[in-house]
């Protein structure tokens, strides 16, 4: 690829060499389906801006509000370090995510993988932030509620809780790509 090369113009050469090496013949379909949006909650949302120096220093460690630690879950994002992970505590298993200088979109990510769906962004946040939520898991397969009794906050609630943050459940149109044709073996170069 030539030097400067934007991403929108990487992905359009791209297509074009598997059309022209695979046949690759496509169209586009829109399909209502079954997902999840995300948006702001009723008191708004909770996440922190990080500080201005974030990049700078990478083994900052970032205070939290201090209701952080009342509400069971972890008071400090490290800089420079996003996870997700289970933390094992007294017989409970708990799931933790920490995001440092992170945007909506990566919180989105992860919550269409948790909750088996595809999840869209409808906050209007566009910054990035550091946020960390903590909640107890569900049985694989569960439906998330709000109000079941887990020992701890369902992922849900701790969404709204911790995060100011809703997923509400609706029904949208999505684009999809459908192959209409393609050869296995490539034409040679």
């Amino acid at each position: 690829m030539p030097n400067g090369t934007t991403k929108a113009q990487f992905l359009t050469m791209l297509q074009n060499l598997l059309a022209e090496r695979f046949k690759l013949q496509i169209h586009r379909e829109q399909k209502t389906i079954s997902l999840y949006a995300l948006t702001v909650g009723k008191g708004g949302a909770k996440l922190t801006n990080p500080p201005p120096d974030a990049a700078a220093d990478p083994t900052r460690i970032h205070r939290l509000p201090a209701n952080a630690e009342r509400q069971g879950r972890l008071s400090e994002v490290s800089a420079g370090v996003t996870t997700m992970g289970m933390i094992s505590d007294g017989g409970k298993t708990r799931a933790s995510l920490q995001a440092h200088n992170e945007s909506v979109g990566w919180l989105v990510k992860m919550l269409s993988g948790q909750m088996g769906a595809p999840v869209m962004d409808d906050t209007g946040l566009k910054d990035k932030y550091d946020y960390v939520m903590t909640w107890i898991p569900e049985a694989p397969g569960a439906i998330p509620s709000e109000s079941q009794d887990l020992g701890g906050p369902s992922l849900m609630s701790a969404l709204q809780e911790q995060l100011g943050l809703r997923l509400i459940a609706r029904k949208s149109p999505v684009e999809f790509i459908v192959i209409d044709r393609a050869e296995r073996t490539p034409t040679e170069n």
